[in-house]
């Protein structure tokens, strides 16, 4: 789990950088400019409200605007593809290991042979934490807690 939680920061701090720094701005900054104006203005409203005593107002529901929506869209992709791209490729060049499984000395291999995944298997695999990690992470920590049963 620590290996995987390691590997899952590396590509949260890759995908970030990337996004962020190239790929958000070369393809939408217009997105970016209306999000940084409504997270600028939210800010502003919760210090108001602070500053008064008052509930600080609810999140501004960006759903609606559809460039938002859109970047929204784009950036879980690039964290999906970058993740899947991670997993798999990584895990096929190092015989079965990422580098948070290089850390604590561990690979996939097959069960009935002892050797390393083939391709395809290393795909799926890629596939199934992807998937999982950015579309329902808590069946990715159940999965790793019954490990321990």
């Amino acid at each position: 789990m620590l290996a995987f939680i390691m590997d899952f920061m590396l590509v949260f701090g890759v995908s970030l950088f990337l996004l962020i720094k190239i790929l958000l701005p070369m393809n939408h900054s217009e997105a970016m400019r209306e999000f940084t104006i409504a997270l600028n203005t939210y800010v502003d409203e919760v210090q108001a409200a602070e500053a008064e005593s008052k509930e600080p107002p609810p999140l501004p529901d960006l759903t609606d605007n559809e460039k938002i929506s859109e970047m929204m869209e784009f950036t879980m992709s690039t964290f999906l593809m970058i993740s899947l791209a991670y997993f798999g490729l990584l895990e096929l060049l190092l015989h079965g290991s990422t580098l948070g499984k290089r850390t604590f000395r561990l690979r996939t291999i097959k069960v009935e042979t002892g050797q390393p995944c083939s391709f395809f298997d290393h795909l799926l695999r890629a596939m199934i934490k992807s998937l999982t990690l950015f579309g329902a992470p808590p069946f990715l920590w159940i999965s790793y807690l019954l490990a321990f049963t």
